[in-house]
């Protein structure tokens, strides 16, 4: 039933891997600090190294005059808006702080100290009036070699350094410095040693505090990161500490009352200690206060269920209702931790698979007595190419799925979304508007498709031909509709990658692999639901699958690190919150807060803006944090109490 579909896809990830791969990569560049720039750096296109998405509404240039937002707040008030203080833009720090904060969806605004004129009180605050309430530094000193010198210097002059300090300290903001050199100004001696191998570091208590959302029994690994070691100065907080007492991550206080969070090793937005630590050192910079929400996402869709798909070695596979059977036991497993008890398969269903055309069929059967084990999603009744079928045939095959759905009591099953065959009929203006009137709201594209992934992360679109159909992006895996047991999985994956990591993988190497992949998502905040199809369920030995194996790979690294509940939103709550989030990004949403005060929001655009760490009656809690998701109109302010 399935041509070729899912290789350019395949190959789509890989591309993402390779950058993954030579991101992480040791560079040869070092300024007078040992702060380290990849050779392949300047290689990177801006939306890859920010993360595979265009350009964040959120991270907006320096503004010497914002939104009146501040309006009857009193003084002193900030807005809610972070300072990225760059030297150069070269730094591998960069696209890592930028990568974070715009999944969050926290305003900021980079300040490229070469670049910009002086950084002066007027650029940072009028009045009692700070522009931005937190700072973050790419690199602790700003140090770049210019254009035609030898040696290297801060970006900034004492003079605005100073400015920067009294800023500080005047509207209490915090600062945080994403890789540092050590030394007093942020509560380190004099370094002791330093270099790239990998260290296992541990969380002290106070650190454990701080980053509350990690596994405070795992270590965190530094790895493929140049590292500086130090000892904390006398009055300083270690957070990080190595297993000689060398402090890697390390808090102080300074006169005037200024605080400072730093990092002693370097980061790019690939490696996992910075997806790990990058969310403590937001929360800590904003005092837990700020535009934007984090979340954990792992959303499985299975396609083709009922029908067979092709195998790479030929012939094909149609699941059995032993298979469905083993996935619902390896779920239950899952859901049985408090972690992933949100966790369910989706599956993506043509119903003509059903109808008596495949015997003996135990997969019908099953699917009706475990129906409320796994969420339903409509895929068309017979998996036409609907880049050719016309408005009749669409309609038909949209209300053939649903009749089915309905008549077998599927518990949990919406008919506003739809996976189209292979995303074909996307741009098919019939089998749109069939779409439409049949009541769908949303469907998946193919992230890899140009014109069909995340405008910015955790972004979806509105379709171009029907406005009132939402599109969700959907990532593309390299777990293939055509493989169905660990031989063919091994066997087509290094066929097409042996060359690349230079032997041939094993079963358990593929899925190491792999599950990295899915972890970065995970870690970073992806919303994004993962495409598989129904012979990865096939249960190769009785018990076990493909995609589930993989799963529970991904799952036990996640554990190991993180504290957090993973969500996994039925397909219609996902597009809500996509949807939710696109007018956000859209919106050109302004806060301003006055400490222990109210918060006051603007808006260009209508819009629910998710503000953290606010909250009120209907406030969304998640890892002990509440967010308060305010309706917005265009040009009317919304004033809201802070609660201490």
């Amino acid at each position: 039933m399935r041509a070729a579909h899912g290789t350019a896809a395949v190959f789509g990830l890989f591309a993402l891997g390779l950058a993954v791969l030579f991101l992480t990569l040791p560079g040869a560049g070092r300024d007078e600090l040992g702060l380290r720039v990849p050779e392949n750096y300047g290689d990177v296109a801006p939306s890859q190294a920010s993360g595979g998405r265009g350009a964040s509404p959120h991270a907006l240039p320096p503004a010497s005059s914002p939104w009146p937002s501040s309006e009857g707040l009193g003084c002193p008030t900030r807005d809610l808006r972070l300072l990225v203080l760059s030297a150069d833009g070269e730094e591998t720090t960069l696209p890592a702080i930028r990568q974070t904060l715009d999944y969050l969806g926290t305003p900021y605004s980079v300040y490229v100290a070469a670049e910009e004129p002086p950084l002066t009180r007027e650029r940072l605050a009028e009045g009692c009036h700070g522009f931005y309430q937190g700072v973050i530094l790419a690199s602790g000193n700003l140090s770049y070699v210019p254009p035609g010198e030898e040696r290297p210097r801060s970006a900034l002059s004492e003079e605005e350094w100073e400015a920067l300090r009294e800023y500080e300290s005047e509207f209490g903001v915090r600062r945080a410095a994403w890789y540092a050199y050590p030394g007093p100004e942020y509560g380190l001696r004099e370094p002791e040693d330093s270099g790239d191998e990998p260290v296992r570091a541990r969380l002290t208590a106070e650190g454990r505090e701080l980053f509350g959302y990690l596994n405070p029994e795992s270590p965190v690994e530094v790895r493929d990161a140049f590292v500086y070691r130090a000892r904390p100065a006398p009055d300083a907080i270690p957070l990080l500490v190595d297993g000689r007492g060398h402090a890697l991550a390390v808090l102080a206080e300074h006169p005037g009352g200024r605080q400072t969070l730093a990092l002693t090793f370097s980061s790019n937005p690939w490696l996992t200690h910075n997806l790990l630590l990058s969310y403590g050192l937001v929360d800590w910079v904003t005092g837990g206060l700020f535009l934007g929400e984090r979340r954990v996402y792992l959303t499985a869709h299975v396609d083709d269920v009922f029908i067979p798909d092709q195998l790479v070695g030929g012939g094909s596979y149609r699941m059995t209702g032993e298979d469905l059977r083993a996935a619902a036991a390896r779920q239950r497993e899952w859901r049985s931790r408090e972690l992933f008890r949100e966790l369910r398969l989706d599956l993506a269903f043509n119903a003509y698979g059903t109808t008596g055309l495949y015997i003996p069929d135990t997969l019908t059967p099953a699917a009706r007595e475990l129906e409320a084990e796994f969420r339903w999603i409509n895929h068309t009744y017979r998996h036409l190419d609907w880049d050719e079928v016309g408005y009749r045939t669409a309609a038909s095959e949209l209300e053939q799925n649903d009749a089915w759905a309905r008549g077998s009591e599927l518990s949990r099953y919406s008919p506003v979304n739809l996976v189209t065959p292979e995303y074909s009929g996307l741009g098919n203006p019939q089998a749109m508007r069939a779409a439409r009137a049949a009541g769908i709201r949303y469907l998946v594209g193919d992230t890899s498709e140009p014109g069909f992934d995340n405008p910015s992360p955790n972004a979806g679109l509105s379709h171009p031909l029907e406005p009132s159909i939402f599109v969700v992006p959907r990532y593309p895996t390299n777990l293939g509709f055509d493989v169905s047991t660990p031989r063919e999985w091994t066997s087509d994956y290094n066929r097409r990658y042996r060359d690349f990591w230079g032997h041939r993988l094993s079963y358990a190497e593929v899925l190491d692999r792999e599950s990295d992949v899915l972890l970065s998502y995970m870690l970073k905040g992806d919303i994004n639901p993962l495409m598989f199809h129904q012979a990865n369920l096939r249960a190769y030995d009785g018990e076990h699958t493909l995609l589930t194996d993989l799963l529970r790979a991904t799952l036990r690294k996640y554990a190991a690190l993180y504290r957090l509940p993973v969500l996994s939103p039925q397909m219609q709550k996902l597009g809500e919150r996509v949807r939710r989030r696109t007018a956000y990004d859209r919106a050109g949403v302004m806060a301003s807060a006055s400490p222990g005060g109210r918060v006051r929001l603007l808006s260009r655009r209508a819009a629910e803006a998710p503000v953290t760490g606010l909250e009120s009656p209907g406030a969304e809690v998640y890892g002990g944090e509440p967010t308060t998701y305010v309706a917005l109109e265009p040009g009317e302010p919304a004033v809201l109490p802070l609660r201490e």
